[in-house]
């Protein structure tokens, strides 16, 4: 859901220790317009040009610095957003009894629901197709079990579903544009982000209620292969299962 704000805890001696250049980032990326409180949202490289003292190449170093930090992750093709804490600090979980089962409505009889749920599941389907939406799955199965279980029923995609959690090496796989074999960790690829006048362009188009089109279902499913690939790698080799919602 659009964010109330929930912002992330203080600054941690790890968090201060990041260049200034990395800070401002992260600063930009815990107030933007666009963010959501599950932490899984859309930012144009333009904007951040625009908005902030940074320039591209130093957004990027920046971008870079956050993802070996595990604190966000940047997907260049798509513009998506992974904010790793958010769903730490801010779970989304169905009341539950101290015995873990769920509770039911006096009334009713109905179970009991996070209410905030449905919501995340409708933004997190209008999300652009992209590798991070993978790893927000993973997250969710870590610290929002419920929220994942309600993603894998809504969605047309089958997201992986691993004993191991989100990817460990997830730094060097996120801070570059998503392909199936990744990017180089002596030479990454060059950056191509939109323009000033692209931003200011799109900005308009929005502000006049033109939507723009997701990428191609074929994106989806290709970083799909990849996330599955990279997890599969992490835990030697060990199944990865595809979840329905059910438990296994």
């Amino acid at each position: 859901m659009p964010a109330k704000y929930h912002p992330r805890p203080p600054w941690n001696a790890q968090d201060r220790k990041l260049s200034k250049d990395a800070l401002v980032l992260a600063d930009y990326l815990g107030r933007a317009p666009t963010r959501t409180s599950e932490g899984i949202f859309t930012v144009a490289l333009g904007y951040v040009e625009v908005d902030t003292p940074l320039d591209k190449a130093e957004i990027m170093v920046a971008f870079d610095e956050l993802s070996r930090a595990k604190l966000y992750d940047f997907d260049v093709d798509s513009e998506v957003v992974l904010d790793r804490t958010a769903l730490k600090t801010n779970p989304l979980r169905h009341p539950r009894d101290k015995d873990g089962e769920r509770l039911t409505n006096d009334k009713t009889g109905d179970l009991k629901i996070d209410k905030r749920i449905p919501s995340a599941v409708r933004i997190f389907e209008a999300i652009p197709d992209s590798i991070l939406k993978v790893e927000f799955v993973a997250l969710a199965d870590l610290h929002s079990p419920d929220l994942a279980d309600a993603i894998r029923e809504a969605s047309t995609h089958s997201y992986p579903r691993t004993s191991g959690g989100p990817s460990k090496d997830h730094a060097s796989n996120y801070a570059y544009p998503s392909t199936i074999e990744g990017p180089s960790k002596a030479h990454p690829r060059p950056i191509e982000g939109p323009s000033r006048e692209e931003s200011e362009s799109r900005r308009g188009e929005e502000s006049r209620g033109e939507v723009h089109q997701l990428e191609p279902r074929e994106r989806q499913e290709a970083a799909m292969e990849a996330a599955v690939s990279l997890v599969h790698d992490e835990l030697g080799g060990d199944e990865v299962k595809y979840g329905t919602g059910e438990e296994w």
